[in-house]
């Protein structure tokens, strides 16, 4: 061998080197991405030491998170159950909203030993999303979700849309006798906006006083009354009816934009809002006979047994069901049969124990009654009134799916008691309004005393 083979093969020892240090680390990395647990946010510990909580992902419509890499992902449910813990744990959470909301997804776990989860703890008071006006929408207390394994899904209805990217800040819930429950605020961040579209629709406002007509009523929209303690506007509204079924209606209101988004406290900078109202009669109004349905003479029952009803009609496009009538106690319906037992609880509820076994528990009696195709934006009434004729219950009724409970409050002498059922439809009106000034001049004074 002679030495002019040396140094070329050095050359060549030192490509490969380099070729390694490079190759190597970029290897490891895409593994790592494939296999390994998916980015997520360093934990912050809230004010009050026991929790910490991390960002995971944020979503329209719905928002899902895996700590697991896609190779992962992949052979997880693949591999035998035996050597699938090489992967190690994973946390993963979906969740879908059922519309075009914000989901924001976070994981809360304890700071002791073992991060067991907190899913439970009701840790955020509010979230606040800032859009490029300056506006900020805000989430008060509820929509949202918790998972037993400690991962929380906040929702919110409205969001700037408008923006590329959304930046949300996070409280805490204060646990103090003052204020309005809203702690420290426990982290701030800016992120892609699943929501972010290039255009939208443009609305045109109509002047104010607006008045629509529905089913012979008139309904004049006046002026908005803005609230902004409690992040609420609200409509000024005039109604009148030649009907005096209609006269004096109840009525709920409910706010959208031309992006998609719905709630009281929308941005003020949108061209126009919409403005959706219903109205209804109130139950103690008058009522055509193709709208109601009673059935008299029901017995109350003596002890620990009901009295069976069974009977059933459609009403005005409703199917009801009247099934029987129930002293205070926990009725199980099982295998065609029921059963009473002593209340155990002081509380009302309703559970499963398999598709044709539930437990319905109540410290008032009640009529039992089932309810089938309603629509959501129907309304019933139910009206229990003893044979003097005289009113036993309120408005509440409750339930689960197509099962549910009229509770009534019988005197020492009620003997029978009938139910008389009303279907109540709304009407509805909408308008195109332009947003409050007085909202715009607020982020804009708001925006000039940050400056100072």
């Amino acid at each position: 061998m002679t030495t002019d083979h040396i140094p070329e093969r050095r050359r060549g020892l030192l490509k490969w080197f380099i070729v390694a240090w490079v190759v190597v680390p970029v290897a490891a990395s895409v593994v790592w991405w494939w296999v390994g647990p998916r980015g997520a946010s360093d934990y912050v510990p809230l004010s009050h030491g026991r929790c910490a909580v991390r960002f995971l992902a944020a979503g329209e419509g719905e928002v899902s998170y895996t700590s697991d890499g896609p190779l992962a992902a992949f052979l997880r449910p693949r591999l035998p159950q035996s050597v699938v813990g090489i992967l190690g744990d994973v946390l993963e959470n979906q969740c879908v909203l059922g519309d075009r909301g914000l989901g924001l997804m976070y994981h809360v776990r304890s700071v002791e030993p073992g991060g067991a989860a907190a899913g439970e703890e009701q840790c955020f008071s509010r979230v606040e999303l800032q859009e490029s006006t300056g506006f900020t929408f805000v989430l008060d207390g509820g929509d949202r979700w918790g998972s037993g394994n400690g991962i929380q899904v906040n929702r919110l209805r409205a969001f700037p849309r408008r923006d590329p990217t959304l930046t949300f800040r996070l409280f805490e819930t204060s646990s103090g006798p003052a204020g309005n429950g809203v702690g420290p605020l426990v982290m701030e961040k800016t992120i892609p906006n699943p929501g972010y579209r290039a255009s939208f629709p443009t609305w045109i406002p109509e002047p104010l006083p607006a008045t629509k007509t529905t089913g012979g009523m008139r309904v004049t929209l006046t002026s908005l009354r803005v609230n902004a303690n409690s992040h609420d506007v609200s409509p000024v509204l005039k109604v009148a009816s030649d009907d005096p079924s209609w006269r004096e209606p109840a009525w709920q209101a409910e706010w959208a934009d031309a992006t998609g988004n719905e709630g009281q406290w929308l941005s003020p900078f949108e061209p126009a809002w919409k403005l959706r109202v219903s109205l209804r009669r109130r139950d103690d109004a008058e009522f055509s006979a193709h709208e109601t349905w009673t059935v008299s003479d029901l017995a109350v029952p003596v002890g620990q047994t009901v009295t069976l009803v069974e009977q059933a009609r459609v009403v005005d496009g409703i199917g009801i069901g009247v099934r029987y009538v129930a002293p205070v106690g926990e009725i199980t319906e099982a295998g065609g049969g029921i059963m009473v037992s002593p209340l155990r609880v002081s509380h009302s509820g309703v559970s499963r124990r398999s598709t044709t076994s539930r437990i319905f528990r109540s410290p008032e009696a009640f009529i039992r009654v089932d309810v089938h195709s309603k629509p959501a934006e129907v309304d019933l009434a139910f009206i229990v009134r003893d044979q003097k004729g005289e009113r036993l219950n309120k408005a509440g009724w409750w339930g689960s799916g197509d099962a549910f409970v009229v509770p009534y409050d019988p005197r020492p002498d009620t003997k029978t008691v009938s139910l008389e059922v009303r279907v109540i439809r709304p009407r509805e009106v909408e308008f195109l309004v332009a947003p409050p000034q007085e909202m715009r001049d607020a982020v804009t004074r708001a925006a000039a005393a940050g400056r100072r």
